[in-house]
């Protein structure tokens, strides 16, 4: 029906018809779009279908000290390490927010030495999170392809016990691909 849309629309911007053309052209985009985004939506609700937070998220995670400088972090704990986030700690152990390399990588090296690395990240409240036994695609829902919200933490009794992030997702279904069975080869095929 979008598709349908969108030829009459742009059909009738041809024969001349400029602004209901166009306008019935972009409505028909619109539906197409809102089609796409549902389709995946089911999708990955079926792909996902039983597994929970914890079969996808990176357990324990390495976390940032508030309190310390960025330059101090870079140099302490990310030069030789693999990864791209890590919550960020206040000094009594409580988690305080999220901070990335994409953040640490946006400061000016200039400040980097008088910026604590809590002045830099995420709050808490702005960063996905979900318990460990949650439904994947529940938590899905909540992330974002790009930005602060790509990530999820993973509280589990007030304790962050892992994080989610899309090379994790991206893992997972790589992982449940491999564990689907191959297609039968047609016998024609053999020899």
């Amino acid at each position: 029906m979008a598709l349908v849309l969108i030829a009459l629309g742009l059909a009738e911007f041809v024969a001349g018809g400029l602004v209901g053309g166009v306008w019935l052209a972009f409505i028909g985009w619109f539906i197409f779009a809102a089609a796409r985004e549902e389709e995946t939506r089911i999708s990955t609700r079926q792909l996902f279908s039983g597994v929970t937070v914890a079969d996808a998220m990176t357990p324990q995670p390495h976390t940032a000290p508030g309190w310390i400088t960025v330059e101090e972090f870079i140099q302490r704990y990310v030069l030789g390490d693999r990864h791209s986030a890590y919550p960020v700690a206040e000094q009594d152990g409580s988690i305080m927010g999220l901070v990335t390399l994409r953040q640490l990588r946006e400061l000016p090296p200039a400040r980097r030495g008088t910026t604590s690395v809590r002045d830099i990240a995420v709050p808490l409240q702005e960063v996905p999170t979900a318990a460990p036994r949650e439904p994947l695609s529940a938590l899905l829902e909540q992330m974002a392809p790009a930005g602060p919200r790509s990530r999820a933490l993973v509280v589990d009794a007030g304790a962050v016990v892992g994080i989610v992030t899309a090379s994790d997702i991206a893992r997972l279904v790589d992982v449940y691909r491999l564990a689907q069975p191959a297609p039968a080869t047609p016998q024609w095929d053999q020899k």
